[in-house]
């Protein structure tokens, strides 16, 4: 057994045909079968039959389903143990742009620096305009030039 071939089995379930599994995966069709008769074969049973041109589970299938989650799981946690303690993905930050010229620089360099992964996308707006995007989580953090922050849900 071969993790790609629970993860074609997922896959299958998950977007409900071997053709749409071969392209989100990246596969040839064929490719696709292969994984699930290898699979059947150590699992000694088919997993999917076909009633009247549609794909449905069997009950080995059915069976299957939580035993592989758990492994593609298991699997995922052990991948990303090399990568547990590192900072990765986007951040996005809106600034008035006077802020963003006078003050931001020299942070968001020593950001990148200490956090290479990181992506940070930077915009810029009125305050008004950048409280309303933080409130509405299109981005994760905003900068204001107030006197007074009228938002209990915020650090400010």
């Amino acid at each position: 057994m071969e993790i790609r071939q629970f993860t074609t089995f997922r896959t299958i379930i998950d977007v409900g045909s071997y053709t749409n599994a071969a392209l989100k995966l990246g596969y040839t069709q064929s490719t696709i079968t292969s994984h699930i008769k290898a699979l059947e074969r150590e699992v000694g049973g088919e997993l999917f039959t076909y009633t009247k041109r549609e794909l449905k589970l069997t009950s080995l299938g059915r069976e299957l389903i939580p035993l592989a989650d758990e492994l593609l799981y298991t699997y995922k946690r052990i991948s990303h143990l090399k990568t547990h303690n590192k900072v990765s993905g986007e951040l996005k930050i809106t600034a008035p742009e006077s802020l963003t010229i006078s003050r931001l620089g020299p942070i968001l360099k020593k950001y990148s620096t200490k956090y290479p992964d990181v992506k940070v996308i930077l915009s810029n707006g009125t305050c008004g305009q950048n409280q309303t995007d933080l409130m509405s989580g299109d981005v994760d953090v905003a900068f204001m030039v107030w006197p007074k922050l009228e938002a209990d849900n915020v650090i400010h």
